[in-house]
């Protein structure tokens, strides 16, 4: 008897582990997937993300968000900064010398490197278009 009733414990907790990972696990993949969709197969933001390039960048951000910072030939993210809304980003690639960009990046010619701007709103809408949280 005692055996039957462990074993009925034992398929009756695997019953409920079963059915509690059919519920939860989808969402925790909607959640990755969604995480995502803001990014290529190379780990760098889509391009409709993209707001702006070059060696000097200065941009306003419209709502909160994350901007990133990638240097294109390399396809590294350089740099990543949660913004508020109005915030101003400034790079200027003139405040870096040679030896910092060899440093860095591995780039002795600082006219060569190509900076792009990807920024991604901390929430969007279904149409796509960006909307702010009012917390």
């Amino acid at each position: 008897m005692n055996k039957s009733n462990n074993f009925r414990k034992n398929i009756s907790f695997l019953g409920i582990v079963v059915v509690l990972s059919a519920v939860i696990l989808p969402g925790c993949g909607s959640f990755v997937s969604d995480m995502g969709n803001n990014f290529n197969s190379d780990g760098l933001p889509k391009q409709k993300f993209f707001v702006g390039g070059g060696l000097q960048i200065d941009w306003i951000a419209p709502v909160d968000g994350t901007i990133y910072l990638v240097e294109e030939n390399t396809r590294k993210i350089l740099m990543t900064k949660s913004l508020e809304a109005g915030e101003d980003f400034e790079l200027s690639v003139s405040d870096m010398n040679s030896d910092e960009a060899k440093k860095l990046l591995g780039v002795s010619d600082i006219s060569k490197l190509n900076f792009s701007l990807y920024f991604i709103p901390t929430k969007e809408t279904p149409s796509g278009e960006s909307e702010k949280d009012d917390k």
